[in-house]
């Protein structure tokens, strides 16, 4: 047994070759084999047949025997499909080897490898054993781990219950990543196209930032609803354009509700792109670090600041991969199959499944089969961000570079809730005909693993929604019903299996209901005066305006009154 502990009795000897490296940690993902401490990590960057030999024993000391050809192992893969293959062979006679290959699925799994097939096994003289993993595969940074190998019928540790998955966040700067940008101690920052050139690989967009001032001068550029590093995830990387060499360029995470817990982390610049890696190791495990600060040109311990403009690109948390340095650009490629779209962290412990609709939906062909419904109660005025995993539904593979069109107040719907997504604005109530038009669209591209983000904000006040609900979200709050149905697509609908929510708002606790005024003028009506067009600009107002044209005789005196309302009573 090959266990990795301190007290590993199997003689195990690491020996990397074809780009691979590892080492030995104790903050493997959650989910690992049960009491296990420790465990091996390896990053598959290299060549293609890259791979570890973990242990070699004495030339005769088979690690396999009649009645026992298995070998198990407890193995993290940070992706599904790639190949893993075991390799036992003989010192004593080289030529005699046997491999076993088989299929990652994503996260903790514990695989056998079964080596009475293939290769010459009369002689049982396998002392050692090397691991490929994503064998002839897109190599990538995402590491792998591996624990409790069991040979000779040993029985190595079960696997834990694992953790709920991290989902991957990667903020690229483009209109649907997710980003917010407040600036403090003088910084200036903007998303521009025109970074230099060598940036990230396909980009649009970067972040542009000017810190001329203070010297704790930063960028807040992310806020999110969970913690953006994890156990077996601590490593943050981002794309930066330095001007000048030997600047401090310092990354903080920190707690949105509490800024007395954060951890930050510094590197030193190089001029010109570079990929710069934040190692969050030692970070509070206790800790939500759910809100990210950048400080480019740190100059409280030393420096001089100046105006020359930093810029920012791909950062990517929990695993996201980012793109690769050198510029250019890939168009997005066009997928014509069958694809699915699920949504990330909407599930029964923050929603209503309503399957019996999306069924009657499907057998109505307005949907495709494998398709979902959900309410989910939110609060008015928030911002919600929805994560969308593509995959192509004949093998579940990620779609990666594929366009996804989000759709706000889907059609038919009669959505009434205001929402928008960047420049894309659903108006709500009275802006939707039962002509088959959605309310409003907005695109975006997925990453490497088939993931892409929507931030979805809401645009209507307290009192447009239903009361607080208290802390029963699964029972509709009583009140205004301010709700909006989205989905998203490849190809279609009809043509995609998609996850469709239908957004209910709700006043949160804490909320000051603002009223709804209702000003009007007393005695002007068509009657006695021209009840004017606002065709054109009555969007820049709220709702219910109302414009007249009366004429007057120059030099008298008119009186105005005016009867206000506050949601319909004297105010």
């Amino acid at each position: 047994m090959v266990n990795f502990e301190s007290n590993d009795s199997s003689g195990y000897a690491i020996t990397n070759f074809g780009g691979n490296s590892t080492a030995v940690v104790t903050d493997a993902p959650a989910g690992g084999s049960v009491g296990s401490v420790s465990a091996l990590k390896v990053t598959t960057a290299g060549e293609g047949w890259a791979g570890t030999t973990f242990i070699e024993k004495s030339v005769k000391a088979s690690l396999i025997s009649a009645g026992n050809m298995a070998v198990k192992a407890n193995i993290y893969s940070p992706v599904a499909g790639a190949a893993i293959m075991m390799k036992i062979e003989s010192v004593e006679h080289p030529s005699q080897v046997v491999e076993v290959t088989r299929t990652s699925v994503a996260g903790w799994k514990t695989y056998s490898f079964d080596f009475t097939v293939g290769g010459n096994i009369s002689a049982l003289d396998y002392p050692k054993a090397s691991i490929f993993f994503d064998f002839f595969g897109a190599k990538t940074s995402n590491p792998w781990y591996i624990d409790d190998i069991a040979f000779n019928g040993a029985a190595g540790a079960a696997l834990a219950t694992p953790a709920t998955p991290v989902v991957p966040v990667l903020v690229d700067f483009e209109s649907v990543s997710g980003y917010t940008l407040t600036d403090f101690g003088w910084n200036g920052s903007s998303v521009v196209t025109d970074a230099p050139a060598g940036g990230s690989v396909g980009s649009a967009s970067a972040l542009r930032i000017v810190s001329p001032g203070e010297c704790w001068g930063g960028t807040t550029f992310l806020s999110s609803s969970n913690s953006l590093i994890a156990t077996g995830s601590s490593l943050v990387k981002a794309n930066i354009y330095s001007p000048d060499a030997g600047k401090v360029i310092k990354l903080k995470l920190e707690n949105s509700a509490n800024g007395d817990l954060n951890k930050e982390v510094d590197v030193t610049s190089v001029a010109g792109w570079n990929t710069y890696s934040f190692n969050f190791v030692g970070f509070d495990s206790a800790v939500s670090y759910n809100k990210a600060s950048l400080f480019t040109n740190f100059t409280c311990g030393g420096g001089s600041k100046n105006e020359n403009p930093f810029f920012v690109d791909d950062v990517s948390f929990l695993g996201a991969v980012g793109a690769a340095l050198g510029g250019g650009s890939v168009d997005p490629v066009p997928f014509t199959g069958n694809a699915t779209l699920r949504l990330a962290g909407i599930d029964a412990t923050n929603s209503v499944l309503l399957q019996g609709d999306a069924d009657y939906w499907v057998s109505q062909g307005w949907i495709r089969a494998g398709s979902t419904f959900r309410t989910k109660l939110v609060p008015v005025g928030s911002t919600q961000q929805l994560t969308y995993a593509v995959t192509d539904s004949s093998n579940g593979s990620p779609l990666a570079n594929t366009t996804v069109t989000l759709v706000l107040g889907k059609a038919y719907a009669n959505s009434t809730a205001k929402l928008h997504v960047g420049a894309a604005v659903a108006g709500g109530a009275g802006t939707e005909c039962w002509c088959g038009n959605s309310q409003a669209t907005v695109t975006g591209v997925t990453n490497s693993q088939g993931l892409v983000t929507f931030n979805v904000v809401s645009d209507d006040v307290p009192a447009a929604a239903a009361d607080y609900p208290g802390t029963n979200l699964a029972v509709a709050p009583s009140g205004a019903h301010l709700f909006s149905q989205i989905t998203a697509f490849v190809n279609s609908w009809t043509q995609d299996s998609v996850d469709v929510v239908d957004f209910n708002f709700y006043k949160p606790a804490t909320a000051v209901v603002i009223p709804q005024v209702t000003t009007r003028v007393n005695g002007l009506t068509s009657a006695n005066s021209v009840a004017g067009s606002t065709e054109g600009w009555a969007q820049y107002y709220a709702a219910g305006l109302q414009y007249f044209e009366r004429g007057l005789e120059v030099g008298s005196t008119t009186n105005l009154s005016y009867t206000v309302t506050a949601n319909g009573a004297p105010y």
